[in-house]
């Protein structure tokens, strides 16, 4: 699992994103989920059999995100639907919230034993808000369908796929790079601030140290009348 702290590369690249309209981001990969629901949705349909709601992957820093929706079974479908789409999160209807870094959940969703959730959740690089139920039951569905990155990236275009497997494990060097330059930064902006920081808190013990100050006594008339 690769541990993302801070910005990183990808959460730079979704705010480079924003400017697109999200009618034309929808338009443009409105294919390919239609594709990834008619090859995947039957299997977890069959898998999440009983759960409805709507699962919103949110990858942090873009302007998107990815919804898996779960209808009920119905006469048209007896064991329920399974859609895949883009969204955001400003009109999701989300049940159920994960969110993580990019990077973090490009490498979930590339571990072909399924994806470990549970250590990227105890190492807080992944968020989950609403119906964790339903959150779990998908894990264990994609596990047992074999819906990986890998399988996925067969369903895009060869030119996205190859971004992809790019993508997918290989930023680490790069943001640690990143890391080594922000924390450089950081180090030049607060290395005053800390300084005087650093002063003023010796300052503070060594006050405390010398006890409570004597306040000088007030002298009355009365007392100096009577010596």
């Amino acid at each position: 699992m690769t541990e993302m702290t801070g910005l990183t590369p990808l959460m730079i690249a979704g705010q480079l994103t924003r400017p697109l309209p999200f009618s034309v981001v929808q338009a443009l990969t409105a294919p390919v989920f239609r594709h990834w629901t008619q090859v995947w949705g039957p299997a977890l349909g069959n898998r999440l059999s009983g759960q409805t709601g709507c699962l919103s992957i949110r990858p942090v820093g873009w302007p998107v995100c990815v919804e898996i929706s779960l209808f009920p079974a119905d006469a048209a479908d007896p064991k329920g639907r399974v859609e895949m789409s883009l969204a955001t999160p400003e009109t999701s209807l989300a049940t159920a919230i994960i969110s993580a870094a990019p990077e973090v959940l490009l490498d979930l969703m590339a571990a072909k034993d399924g994806p470990d959730g549970d250590g990227a959740f105890f190492s807080r690089a992944l968020r989950m808000e609403g119906d964790t139920g339903l959150v779990m039951a998908f894990r264990y569905a994609m596990e047992d369908a074999g819906l990986n990155l890998e399988t996925l990236a067969r369903d895009v275009p060869a030119p996205l796929a190859k971004v992809i497997a790019l993508l997918s494990g290989r930023l680490a060097p790069l943001h640690q790079r990143a890391m080594k330059d922000l924390e450089r930064a950081q180090t030049l902006l607060f290395a005053p601030l800390r300084g005087d920081l650093a002063r003023l808190t010796a300052r503070v013990q060594r006050l405390e140290a010398a006890g409570p100050a004597r306040r000088p006594r007030v002298v009355s008339k009365g007392d100096i009348a009577h010596g």
